[in-house]
């Protein structure tokens, strides 16, 4: 699993053990190459139980960037996205493999959930001062050509 936040300009990764003096996490560096897009530097954790699943989702959670504002107590300021990646084992003697398969074989699915902030109306939420540039800047498209 990962779980990292796109604050501004900046990417951060939620489940990082390591954090500076002031509380927040370095910016990561993002890349594309030709297998994809990567985050360098991106903690992975691995889970054995969904419990433990959802407990890195909640520290994670804990670590995103938030504030009050009239419509909302804990409001995200950011977007955020929270991979999963399930791996299945199966084996030759599974029943619903039906000896289909020679030797173990693996089933590797991703699962990618992301939550992007809010776009509420700035008037409605009261925010002013640096809420409200938040606000604005959340959902800005940057194009380079």
């Amino acid at each position: 699993m990962s779980f990292l936040e796109i604050y501004g300009d900046d990417v951060y990764d939620l489940l990082s053990e390591d954090r500076r003096i002031d509380g927040k996490h370095a910016s990561l560096s993002v890349r594309e190459d030709e297998k994809g897009v990567s985050v360098i530097g991106l903690t992975t954790v691995r889970a054995n139980s969904h419990q433990e699943a959802l407990e890195a989702l909640q520290r994670g959670t804990q670590n995103r960037t938030t504030a009050a504002t009239l419509m909302n107590a804990v409001s995200s300021r950011s977007h955020a996205i929270f991979s999963v990646t399930l791996t299945q084992v199966l084996r030759p003697s599974d029943d619903f493999c039906e000896n289909s398969l020679p030797e173990k074989h693996s089933i590797v699915s991703k699962l990618t959930f992301v939550d992007l902030a809010g776009s509420e109306r700035i008037k409605r939420t009261g925010a002013d001062g640096v809420q409200m540039k938040e606000g604005i800047q959340i959902n800005v498209s940057h194009h380079r050509p």
